[in-house]
């Protein structure tokens, strides 16, 4: 439930913090790229989410792929100082 959405967004945060700890980097600006595998919401997915009462951002396995890779962006954005917490929202992918 969480792909293409703003919790998926904090865990690629969380992933790339963690990414740099391990190779010891302390400073976003020593980080020169960052490479993110986006997952994608398969129908048969969204379909076992809806009907145990949860909610997804789409139901379309091909806009879930653009949301996934605005999530991953945003996340990067996030772990590398280059945007803030409040600019990760659903609305926001996609759009900003």
């Amino acid at each position: 439930e969480d792909i293409g959405r703003a919790a998926h967004a904090h865990a690629v945060a969380e992933c790339v913090r963690a990414a740099m700890r391990d190779a010891g980097l302390d400073d976003a600006r020593e980080v020169a790229f960052v490479q993110v595998k986006a997952p994608v919401l398969t129908a048969q997915r969204a379909n076992e989410a809806l009907a145990r009462g949860g909610t997804v951002a789409t139901t379309d396995a091909n806009r879930s792929m653009a949301l996934a890779r605005a999530a991953g962006a945003f996340g990067v954005a996030l772990a590398l100082g280059e945007i803030d917490a409040s600019q990760v929202r659903d609305e926001a992918f996609l759009r900003d």
